[in-house]
């Protein structure tokens, strides 16, 4: 899903994509994290990661989530997060988790 995030420094909006992501592709507590998205991504049951990056840097994520389905029909948000340099004063993109989080609320109506 397409969506736009807020360049911190200078306002402008930038193009981003929400995707997801696979289980080697999830950021994890060793990269900076509060979250080892990778290893909870395989604990929990129907579960899908999702990865916000920007369209000129693909590279880098910005957020990520854990989307549930609580046996199968009850949705839920598991987790979600920044990036860490994203977070506070000097965070490079805002908007991020309020993406995330509307994408989570989209997927539940589905």
């Amino acid at each position: 899903m397409k969506v736009k995030i807020i360049k911190a420094a200078t306002m402008e909006e930038v193009a981003a994509l929400i995707k997801k992501g696979k289980v080697a592709e999830l950021p994890s507590i060793q990269q900076g994290w509060r979250f080892n998205f990778d290893k909870e991504l395989k604990r929990l049951p129907n579960a899908t990661g999702y990865l916000l990056i920007t369209e000129e840097t693909p590279s880098v994520i910005e957020g990520c989530m854990i989307f549930q389905l609580i046996d199968k029909k009850e949705p839920y948000m598991a987790f979600v997060e920044v990036a860490p340099h994203n977070r506070k004063d000097k965070k490079k993109y805002d908007r991020v988790a309020g993406c995330l989080i509307a994408y989570a609320y989209q997927l539940s109506l589905i």
